[in-house]
């Protein structure tokens, strides 16, 4: 073959650096018409999950595309199912959409909210199902399809609740009841707190008193009084007056249980707040 002239070199390298910028551009409109493409499919596969959920959790806007829809989406349609909630803390908003396509192909109803998933299981289900890998998660007993909006809201409640004191792993509902039960009734959250902490605030604020951070750790002693003094590193004479003052001030004596029962709800939300 003959060598090219020597002075036909600039015009060679010139064609060929045009003809990679060419290869450059094409590959990166091919690459781009792919990545359209796939989230365009998830894009659509994320709707009909959550046209599929909202469908299920509202039983009394049941229509005759409801099952059509479920074939297409491929989870079948029961009386009753399990709730759930699963975050990745710390992880970003696409490994979150990664998780919901993981969880939707071992056959769960799975949308991504932001730093969280939320769906629906079967009600044969158990926690296998969702616990693969790491995160935290709730999963909810075999529910009717009328109360699944609330319960869904309950695993949201829950899912935060264990999110905030670093919790990892399955999350129980019994280890958080008191936490959700005033997240469920907020006014009265607030009612419960304006009765016991407000008081006491104010109390605070004239006398720069600790009767706040006493509670608190009565409570934390298990309402041992022996143990609490010597965690304040005050005398028992002491505490006792601190605890009447609490007393006089709320209408709440701790030596009773029922009042025990609106201390404790009080500072369970003063703590939430505080998270």
């Amino acid at each position: 073959m003959e060598a090219a002239d020597p002075t036909e070199y600039p015009a060679l390298l010139a064609a060929a650096e045009l003809l990679m910028r060419y290869i450059d551009s094409v590959s990166a409109a091919v690459a781009q018409t792919y990545l359209d493409e796939h989230q365009h499919l998830v894009s659509e596969e994320e709707r009909r999950q959550r046209a599929l959920l909202e469908a299920l959790i509202h039983p009394e806007r049941e229509t005759p595309a409801l099952r059509d829809l479920a074939e297409r989406v491929g989870f079948p349609i029961a009386d009753r199912y399990r709730p759930f909630a699963k975050a990745l803390p710390g992880a970003p908003t696409h490994a979150h959409s990664q998780l919901a396509s993981a969880l939707r192909s071992r056959g769960l109803l799975a949308l991504t909210e932001g730093d969280r998933v939320t769906g629906l299981a079967v009600e044969t289900a158990d926690e296998t199902a969702i616990a693969d890998g790491s995160g935290l998660f709730t999963l909810g007993r075999p529910t009717p399809r009328s109360e699944l909006r609330v319960a869904l809201d309950d695993m949201r409640m829950l899912l935060e609740l264990a999110r905030r004191q670093g919790s990892n792993g399955l999350v129980e509902a019994e280890a958080f009841l008191p936490e959700l039960l005033l997240a469920r009734s907020p006014d009265l959250a607030v009612e419960i707190a304006q009765r016991v902490l407000q008081p006491l605030e104010d109390y605070a604020e004239r006398r720069s008193s600790g009767l706040l951070e006493t509670l608190a750790a009565f409570f934390d002693c298990d309402l041992d009084r022996r143990r609490t003094a010597g965690h304040l590193h005050v005398h028992p004479n002491t505490l006792d007056y601190r605890l009447r003052r609490i007393a006089e001030l709320t209408g709440l004596d701790p030596s009773r249980p029922r009042d025990l029962v609106l201390l404790e709800l009080a500072l369970i939300r003063r703590k939430i707040e505080r998270n």
